[in-house]
């Protein structure tokens, strides 16, 4: 480091020398990461918000801004001359002002700047130098092929020691698995042993809970019977099953009507057939007389076939109206049927809305 103008040039040391934060981070981290500007200021990658100021992380009263030269700090002076370094055996004090890069020279790092060599020294420096480089680079890949012999060593072992280890938890998980199981049965079993007592238990504590929410409610004044509302709502079914009593005597009225009107086509029937009846046995009397005097003269013969065919016809026409009434009566019993049914669907609804009226004024009760 040559001076300019014949002065000393300014030079800086951190101070404490190794000086780290509360977490370590020394004055190259700091140079490193840009958490300090030379001026002492905030660097680009110190989160101000986040971590607060420097001195929060301070170590023997120092922080980063007063121990490190990168962030305006350290001891601070010029620089050494390199007269006071002492060259070593073989190298010459360098002639003119020089100075060393620290406010105290070093042989390790001055001795380039302060001292030269003889030409002998020189090339035998160089030649340790070089032969240094050459072992450098042979135990680099010696180190190489050693670290790749042992990654490859390493991983096999890895390998058997990780399977052999997945083995062993394999088994104990299924050896865990089963004393779990095991013991959660028992457990399970103990507790279920007396279900049916705690069932009713439940039961009577879940009574008595209603019970007491109830009487609670009803002295609270909380749970109130509104008696208009339910004297009103059964007013409505009492009118609707007046209603359906009297559509049901209506159509009891017309039930019995109708089962007269059948007795009565039954009892007409009958008296019909009474009164065609005489006539069939007396035509059939005729026929047999007609039949027994055939060799009676021709008159005698044309007034009985007369007689025959008023006969047949009068046995047609009873036929007839046989029919006619047994028609009427198969009416008049579909209809006593169709109203038997109705009768009985409509008092299965009385009976339904009478039920459902009776427990209103119950519960009104």
């Amino acid at each position: 480091a040559r001076s300019t103008a014949g002065s000393a040039p300014q030079a800086c040391v951190d101070k404490p020398v190794g000086w780290a934060d509360q977490f370590g981070n020394t004055c190259a981290n700091y140079q490193q990461e840009q958490y300090c500007t030379a001026e002492g200021g905030f660097g680009d990658g110190w989160k101000e918000a986040l971590w607060g100021p420097f001195s929060n992380y301070a170590t023997g009263g120092r922080s980063a801004k007063e121990a490190c030269c990168v962030c305006g700090g350290g001891r601070r002076g010029d620089a050494a001359p390199c007269s006071e370094l002492s060259c070593p055996l073989g190298y010459s004090a360098k002639t003119g002002e020089l100075f060393c890069v620290s406010l105290e020279c070093d042989e390790d790092v001055d001795v380039e700047t302060c001292c030269e060599g003889s030409p002998l020294v020189q090339a035998a420096v160089d030649e340790v130098k070089a032969l240094i480089e050459t072992l450098k680079q042979e135990v680099q890949h010696n180190i190489s092929g050693a670290g790749a012999a042992h990654r490859q060593s390493a991983a096999a072992a890895a390998s058997s020691a990780s399977a052999a280890a997945a083995a062993k938890f394999r088994a104990d998980a299924d050896a865990r698995r089963v004393e779990a199981i095991r013991v959660a049965e028992e457990r399970f079993a103990n507790l279920t042993e007396h279900s049916e007592k705690l069932a009713d238990a439940a039961g009577y504590q879940i009574r008595v809970s209603g019970y007491l929410a109830a009487r609670h409610a009803v002295e609270s004044g909380d749970a109130r019977v509104n008696k208009n509302l339910l004297q009103a709502e059964a007013s409505k079914f009492a009118d609707a099953f007046a209603v359906a009593r009297e559509a049901w005597g209506t159509a009891a009225l017309a039930s019995h009507g109708v089962v007269n009107m059948s007795e009565a086509a039954w009892e007409t029937y009958h008296a019909d057939l009474n009164k065609t009846w005489p006539l069939l046995v007396r035509s059939i009397h005729a026929i047999n007389g007609a039949l027994d005097a055939a060799d009676e003269p021709a008159k005698e013969t044309r007034w009985t076939r007369q007689k025959t065919r008023l006969a047949g016809d009068l046995a047609q026409i009873a036929k007839m109206s046989a029919l006619s009434v047994s028609a009427q009566v198969s009416s008049i019993e579909d209809r006593a049927a169709n109203a038997l049914a109705a009768t009985e669907a409509n008092k299965g609804k009385v009976q339904a809305l009478k039920e459902m009226v009776d427990r209103v004024l119950g519960e009104g009760s």
